[in-house]
């Protein structure tokens, strides 16, 4: 019986189980199986192969699969909090951090998801997400990701948000120097709402977008991160694929974190500043990029999702 969302997961499931089974892989019946899955869909058809062969369908695509087709096929399986604990976990394993990974996810999901995220977290690393966080950073991104991971971020009103356009431009555009702290004060404490308010009336008030006035002022990862919380989100998930694709080689992992996460709900959005600001869709992009089953599966996804996000 079909589910709510109009497939038959028990069926897809034999299907998946079919094209594993036995010598080779047919790895176009994996991506006509997968590639149109909503998250939901997909959890739906990982619950229904455990049921019909007691298998896990992650560690069978891991061991039928590799390289960049394998990520591609583990993130479209993987549960949206489930995988963002994943790449957080992973930004932060060993020596080192990757910040910029940390900016993309913390600062650019919703108050649920975020707790979605610290659940899923625990669950499987056994480590409080917060904890982890405030010991691999340091300084400002610490007192910005803080707020974020506790819920402590607050709606202002529109005399408040008036108010924060005349002190961000005093302690950036107006001033020699920039007080990257009053930057910090104000738009980290700020609900995304809230942020998105600040963003337009900034514009309407000075006449220039904030993120480009942040992107002046300030380097580093101070200013990814303020960037990010003040960018209108399909903005810059449109600047996170081009930034993926753009030069010498592709960031796969990028681009594969991005694409996941747009394509249930924000594709369409995104792929319309995609085409302003670059002349282009996301499918042409992909389509010029990459290669290979990895190409067929990711120019799946996207025809998939720009059907469902219309």
């Amino acid at each position: 019986m079909a589910d709510s969302e109009g497939i038959d997961a028990a069926q897809m499931a034999q299907r998946l189980r079919k094209a594993m089974k036995g010598w080779g892989t047919d790895e176009d019946a994996l991506i006509d199986c997968l590639a149109s899955l909503t998250t939901s869909q997909a959890q739906e058809v990982r619950a229904a192969f455990q049921d019909e062969f007691g298998r896990d369908l992650i560690k069978d695509i891991k061991s039928e699969c590799g390289g960049k087709l394998e990520d591609a096929l583990v993130a479209l399986l993987l549960a949206r909090e489930e995988y963002d604990a994943q790449c957080l976990y992973k930004a932060m394993k060993g020596v080192g951090t990757t910040e910029s990974i940390i900016t993309e996810i913390l600062a650019s999901r919703t108050h649920d998801e975020i707790e979605a995220i610290k659940g899923a977290y625990k669950q499987f690393y056994g480590k409080s997400l917060v904890d982890k966080v405030d010991s691999e950073l340091g300084g400002f991104l610490s007192s910005l990701c803080i707020p974020i991971l506790e819920g402590k971020r607050e709606d202002a009103d529109d005399d408040k948000i008036a108010e924060m356009v005349e002190s961000l431009y005093k302690a950036g555009p107006a001033k020699w120097g920039t007080e990257e702290s009053t930057f910090v004060r104000l738009i980290g404490g700020l609900s995304h709402d809230s942020c998105m308010a600040l963003y337009d009336k900034y514009a309407d008030e000075k006449g220039e977008a904030l993120d480009r006035v942040i992107k002046k002022e300030m380097s580093g990862d101070l200013r990814d991160f303020l960037m990010a919380l003040v960018t209108p989100r399909e903005m810059y998930f449109a600047d996170r694929l081009k930034t993926s694709m753009e030069g010498m080689g592709t960031d796969d992992a990028m681009l594969i974190r991005n694409l996941m996460y747009i394509k249930d709900n924000l594709y369409d959005a995104v792929d319309k500043v995609f085409v302003r600001e670059h002349k282009k869709n996301i499918y042409k992009w992909v389509e010029d990029d990459c290669s290979g089953d990895y190409e067929k599966l990711l120019l799946k996804v996207c025809s998939a999702a720009k059907q469902r996000t219309k």
